[in-house]
């Protein structure tokens, strides 16, 4: 169960104010009842997917909270018309991209061998190759702490403990801290995977 209307806003208004410990208390007591509501809005959908998008909802509101009117809704409304929205969208997206032809996925994912070949061709071409690949990252991922998790992925680094200070939930107890932080790191292997088919 969430916890009161007014202790959301409390918790939003200390992250407004640059307390170092309410992103990860707000992910504490949100997080779940977020999952949970979403579910029984969409029983059927994958129950990894609906995490994804309640992590990526908290992700977005932690790097606008200003956006956010305590006045209008409470935390957990806010987020969940959030994740809501994005989830329609991704319904309706991937009945779309059932029309689209397999030849049009394989030429992407031969475009994107040749650039890859290329850097081997030609030296020049691999600092070119690489700023491409640095302009879509940054594109994919436009939130700071989404990106700073790719480019530790990008380096192997394996540690939890690296990955829950990048995104601020170190309050949290460590197996609910690797629990967030995997995934996290399982949604941006997702949307790495649909950024780079075939890769």
């Amino acid at each position: 169960m969430a916890i009161s209307r007014s202790e959301q806003a409390s918790l939003h208004r200390a992250l407004l104010a640059g307390d170092p410990t309410a992103s990860s208390r707000i992910a504490d007591a949100l997080l779940q009842p977020l999952i949970e509501a979403l579910k029984f809005n969409w029983p059927y959908r994958d129950l990894h997917e609906i995490e994804e998008q309640a992590i990526d909802s908290l992700m977005s509101y932690f790097a606008a909270p200003e956006r956010f009117n305590p006045g209008g809704s409470a935390l957990l409304t806010y987020l969940r018309m959030d994740a809501q929205g994005d989830l329609t969208n991704s319904y309706r997206s991937s009945l779309l991209n059932k029309e689209i032809a397999s030849e049009d996925v394989e030429l992407e994912s031969a475009e994107r061998n040749d650039l890859v070949e290329a850097a081997y061709d030609d030296p020049d071409a691999e600092e070119q190759a690489e700023s491409e690949l640095d302009t879509k990252l940054s594109e994919a991922f436009p939130n700071p702490k989404d990106r700073a998790v790719v480019e530790l992925l990008r380096d192997g680094v394996r540690s939890t403990e690296v990955y829950a200070r990048i995104l601020g939930v170190t309050h949290l107890d460590s197996a609910a801290r690797r629990q967030f932080v995997q995934r996290v790191k399982d949604r941006i292997k997702k949307r790495l995977d649909r950024l780079f088919p075939g890769g």
